[in-house]
């Protein structure tokens, strides 16, 4: 006969195998900066797309719009490092390929600038930060 105690142990162990504990991942960010050029319109907008993939859709849900003063825009994104595997189980090494920076009006987009990680960012870690080198110049006045 099995006892009440092996069966409360044998239930706990098995609720502790089924639900995945949470990941202890850092958050990392991604600073951008830049200016628009041209003349600005009230309803402008300036959305930023972390791209993780070099077959990533662009999700509007994933879009971060910056705030923008005068003619120009700073912010930060923050991202999970958190990534799963099946083979390895959950990894803490999630970073982003590029950043996709548009300027968006009410007919439309009129520019865009892709920024590569690799080489248009200063990486802190330390702070976890990566950090554009130059600001981002986006025109408003010409056609897309």
């Amino acid at each position: 006969m099995i006892s009440n105690r092996w069966v409360a142990f044998f239930c706990v162990a098995l609720l502790f195998l089924a639900s995945p504990l949470p990941a202890k991942c850092p958050t990392y960010f991604v600073e951008i900066r830049g200016k628009i050029e041209c003349s600005l319109k009230p309803d402008d907008k300036v959305l930023v797309t972390l791209i993780f993939s070099d077959n990533q859709r662009i999700d509007p849900g994933e879009e971060t719009a910056m705030e923008l003063h005068n003619a120009s825009f700073a912010g930060r994104i923050s991202f999970s490092t958190f990534s799963s595997s099946t083979l390895f189980g959950d990894r803490c090494h999630r970073d982003p390929k590029s950043v996709l920076i548009r300027l968006v009006q009410s007919d439309g987009e009129k520019d865009r600038a892709l920024l590569k990680i690799a080489s248009d960012f200063i990486y802190n870690e330390k702070q976890g930060v990566y950090t554009a080198k130059s600001d981002v110049i986006l025109h408003a006045c010409q056609p897309k």
